[in-house]
């Protein structure tokens, strides 16, 4: 990759009370990119350390907001401040999430031989959980379509956003990353898997259970970030039911299966139905925004 596709490239980062691993997942970005815009929702009263750490690098800009804005928002502020700042690439990225050596070069080769006969709107990586190890392939289409992809790693470029718009705010947290993909499929362009570009990426506190000899995983988010997965997960089957009934067909089977392992293996399951209660309930009457204290 030459010094002019680096300087071409930026980062954006959510941090929401980050520990010192965001130090070593934003360094690992600045090697391969030019700049990372960090949006911070930790609120005022807190200062994490890993920030003040971060404020000295010149490669570094740091937007607090002093509450938590939701991940939807806080990406629309950094992607602003990055096309604002002449950026022709945006990376977002979560702040547990890291690029291995190799990662921007190969996400934006890939673009490049792909645009050449195709629109693309954005490319997405082959995930890595850091703690179990396991790769996490993009769903697909029956005609081999990338469906969606996660925030974490997605390679952007301007265009795109010209072109689709921002982020969804409503959703505040959760099914963001789907909305816009959905959306930008919708419009006709194409999301792009790069398997050589791998990004380490932690998909919360996975549990591994076995029963009948067969391994399961769920991800053990607490109550309330159910209310936020049920509801927008919901939204997004009734926008695109008539529009995108494979995806809605796929998406729906994934529920119910993980909606299964919650109620077999996790723990706090009566406070977790009330939570997916009260999300499937405001997903009827599109209740969106932050409604949920988290």
């Amino acid at each position: 990759m030459s010094d002019t596709e680096r300087i071409q490239v930026c980062a954006v980062v959510v941090s929401y009370k980050p520990s010192q691993d965001l130090v070593h997942n934003v360094q690992s970005a600045l090697s391969q990119l030019a700049h990372v815009i960090i949006v911070d929702n930790t609120p005022t009263e807190e200062i994490p350390e890993a920030l003040t750490y971060l404020e000295r690098e010149p490669s570094c800009t740091i937007l607090r907001q002093g509450a938590n804005l939701g991940i939807a928002t806080a990406l629309n502020l950094g992607i602003r401040h990055a096309l604002a700042a002449g950026f022709l690439w945006v990376i977002t990225l979560d702040q547990d999430s890291w690029m291995r050596d190799g990662y921007v070069e190969e996400m934006l080769s890939a673009y490049r031989r792909a645009a050449a006969s195709k629109r693309v709107g954005m490319v997405c990586p082959r995930y890595q959980d850091e703690l179990l190890g396991i790769p996490d392939v993009a769903p697909r289409s029956k005609n081999g379509e990338v469906f969606v992809c996660i925030t974490s790693g997605a390679l952007i470029p301007a265009e795109t956003f010209h072109a689709v718009g921002s982020l969804e705010d409503d959703f505040f947290i959760d099914s963001v990353d789907h909305e816009y993909c959905l959306r930008l499929r919708a419009a006709g362009l194409q999301i792009l898997e790069c398997p050589t570009a791998i990004l380490v990426h932690s998909l919360g506190r996975i549990g591994k259970y076995k029963l009948l000899r067969r391994h399961y995983y769920t991800t053990n988010h607490n109550a309330r970030r159910r209310y936020y997965i049920t509801r927008n997960r919901l939204v997004l089957m009734k926008r695109y039911f008539f529009r995108d009934r494979e995806w809605t067909a796929f998406d729906g089977k994934r529920m119910l299966r993980e909606t299964a392992l919650i109620f077999m293996f996790e723990k706090d399951r009566l406070s977790k139905a009330k939570f997916m209660v009260l999300g499937f309930w405001d997903a009827i009457f599109n209740r969106l925004g932050q409604r949920v204290a988290l």
